[in-house]
């Protein structure tokens, strides 16, 4: 699938590395937890979320990671509540 058809945040949200949340290449897997924390959040959800604060603050230009960490500390928080 090509990336001109998404929204240019969109792209950058695929294109940018690392993410606060996203995960790292270069983490050796057996650092990893045998499960994954309650609190993780799929990066399909932050990218939705942080493309709604964008375009709720009128589309401002180079705002991508302040949108995914607000996005990504918005959602671990609803979902550590439930």
């Amino acid at each position: 699938m090509s990336t001109s058809h998404l929204h240019p945040h969109q792209h950058i949200h695929a294109q940018s590395a690392p993410l606060m949340g996203a995960p790292s290449d270069s983490a050796p897997l057996a650092a990893a937890p045998a499960t994954p924390p309650a609190a993780s959040v799929p990066l399909e959800r932050i990218a939705a979320k942080a493309y709604d604060i964008w375009l709720a603050k009128g589309c401002p230009e180079r705002c991508d990671l302040e949108h995914w960490e607000a996005a990504r500390q918005e959602l671990t928080r609803t979902q550590m509540m439930t």
